[in-house]
């Protein structure tokens, strides 16, 4: 009975192999040695390059003599990311939420984010031109910022041509990174969005953490093995509820299909909502005891009971206002529709209201993953007594990014292990979803009508929500099916 009940609220396993087979045969595979090669490769070339510094900066002039010990210090907490790679991807993952928000306000834009894959061809291009825009502005403020530092000589040569300069390395940059993305995709493991942000985040939390590690030489034995235990545990059920997703049952009147509503459907943007708004709340207070006194409390201390109460109802109430942003009941009632499906369990309530209700229990997971990983940090802070920045190594932020990206290489290894057992020793690309749930439907569909297929995911489980352009579903058929294939779907 409890097993039974467990299940019903986590859903069923998304991973079809286990998890030990998997990882073998990417090691036995020969194709697959290779598209890990490639992946590592990239990875290697990242580790090189990531701390060239950007030019025009003479970084000899901040151990100089000539500068007072305070210039010299605010001047290196500013140039600390004076490197070429200084935003990464930022800009980037910036431009999808943006258009995501703006899909609210802006019809058009609605349009080609539910429009398959002609509308995700001109999200691509919209994605990629705010992009760019973005990495200029940053990158020229950035500039400015730097040549407003009290250091003498800093700026070899100050003016246009410098920040002129620093905007074009920056941007150039940005596309250098997008391109490695683009070949981890197509000749790597993985998607490469994700395992370059995951590998910039995890770069920059290494290098923060010498004072943490030394603050954690002061921590007892006892107490160091149970923070590893909590670890160990909490990537345990991360792990478990994202390779879990609630499912819907549809049919075509001969066959069965399951459409999947996966736990990580909104990434983790409501933790950073929910951050953003309590530093807004802060700041708004202390403008106003500046000002003269308010009423108003400031926000509640990290650690209390109170911060994680706040936190965690923050947190659910963002889950459910991002899910009406990327999900659409009635786009997926009509894309079953279209190409003649239905769901198998019937209610008085309608199709729409049935998807409605299951999304909404695989938000319920959503909630509780999210919640657990804001919650383990303010534990160790307010039960255990930890120093604020070491118990931030266990914020589930990084977590959720390094055991998502993992599960997502399992996903797309099984998809070429299935690919390789299939029989069909050539296969091509004949169209590329905007989401899981159109490509499903899709390859089914073809299915019916007599042609092989499946469905190559590339996700960035946790890292980003669904529906931005760096989610790709490629529908494979076999190569002599594919004009065929492409025109039954796109007619």
């Amino acid at each position: 009975m409890i097993k039974e009940c467990f299940n019903e609220l986590s859903g069923v396993a998304s991973l079809k192999k286990p998890v030990g087979d998997t990882l073998k045969w990417l090691l036995v595979d020969s194709t697959m040695r290779q598209r890990l090669l490639v992946t590592v490769c990239v990875i290697v070339v990242l580790q090189l390059i990531s701390h060239i510094n950007l030019p025009g900066i003479d970084m000899s002039i901040l151990y100089s003599g000539s500068q007072t010990v305070f210039i010299k210090m605010f001047a290196v907490n500013a140039l600390t990311t004076a490197y070429v790679f200084v935003f990464w991807l930022k800009p980037f993952l910036g431009a999808c939420l943006l258009l995501q928000f703006a899909s609210i306000f802006i019809p058009k834009l609605r349009v080609y984010s539910f429009g398959g894959e002609s509308g995700r061809e001109k999200m691509v291009r919209l994605t990629y031109i705010l992009a760019i825009i973005i990495s200029i502005v940053y990158a020229y403020a950035m500039a400015q910022q730097w040549e407003n530092l009290a250091l003498n000589g800093l700026i070899v040569h100050p003016g246009w041509g410098f920040r002129l300069m620093i905007v074009a390395t920056v941007a150039a940059a940005l596309c250098f990174l997008l391109f490695l993305a683009d070949v981890v995709n197509k000749y790597g493991i993985g998607n490469g969005v994700a395992i370059i942000s995951t590998f910039f985040i995890v770069s920059s939390a290494h290098s923060g953490q010498i004072i943490d590690w030394e603050q954690s030489r002061r921590i007892a034995p006892g107490v160091i093995v149970l923070l590893l235990m909590i670890f160990l545990v909490l990537v345990g059920v991360i792990f478990y509820f994202t390779n879990r997703s609630k499912v819907v049952e549809i049919t075509d009147g001969k066959n069965n299909t399951s459409i999947p509503f996966r736990n990580s459907m909104v990434g983790q943007e409501p933790i950073g909502w929910g951050i953003s708004l309590i530093v807004l709340w802060g700041f708004i207070v202390a403008r106003m005891h500046s000002a003269g006194g308010t009423f108003l409390p400031y926000p509640p201390v990290s650690g209390t009971i109170l911060n994680v109460t706040l936190f965690s109802i923050l947190i659910g109430m963002f889950v459910y206002l991002y899910a009406l942003i990327v999900f659409d009941a009635k786009y997926l009632n009509g894309l079953m529709k279209k190409y003649g499906f239905s769901l198998v369990a019937v209610h008085n309530k309608g199709d729409e209201q049935q998807l409605k209700n299951m999304m909404h229990k695989a938000l319920v997971v959503t909630v509780f993953i999210l919640c657990l990983v804001n919650m383990i940090p303010n534990m160790m802070i307010g039960l255990l007594k930890m120093p604020y920045a070491f118990a931030t190594l266990w914020y589930g932020t990084a977590i959720l990014l390094g055991v998502g990206v993992f599960s997502d290489i399992l996903h797309q290894a099984e998809f070429f292990r299935n690919k390789a057992d299939s029989g069909i020793s050539h296969w091509a690309v004949c169209y590329t979803a905007c989401d899981e749930f159109e490509a499903t439907i899709k390859a089914e569909f073809l299915k019916g009508k007599g042609i092989s297929s499946m469905v190559e995911p590339l996700r960035f489980s946790w890292g980003m929500p669904v529906r931005t352009v760096i989610d790709q579903y490629k529908i494979h058929v076999p190569v002599d099916k594919k004009d065929v294939a492409r025109g039954l779907l796109m007619a």
